[in-house]
């Protein structure tokens, strides 16, 4: 985030969506209850997202080293499909 998007924010937006300390307890919770795909590559992220159980996209993030080369797209037809699985549009 404060590498791709940092164009696009303000820091003090890039640090509320993507802090310098991390709360592992409130990213458990947040992951606890919605579909989650995680692309790996030799125990490196190289993107994430969710689905959450109204259909919304929570999070989706695709590490800066690797975009442009269809993590994000793969991410995004693979929630569509979770999507259309549990019946939404």
């Amino acid at each position: 985030v404060h590498t791709v998007c940092r164009k696009d924010y303000t820091q003090e937006q890039l640090s509320a969506w993507a802090p310098d300390s991390i709360d592992v307890n409130r990213w458990t919770v947040r992951f606890e209850n919605t579909y989650t795909l995680v692309v790996e590559q030799e125990e490196h992220i190289l993107g994430f997202a969710n689905l959450e159980s109204d259909g919304c996209i929570d999070m989706f993030y695709v590490n800066a080293t690797t975009q442009n080369q269809g993590v994000g797209s793969y991410l995004y037809a693979a929630l569509q499909d979770e999507a259309k699985r549990r019946g939404f549009r």
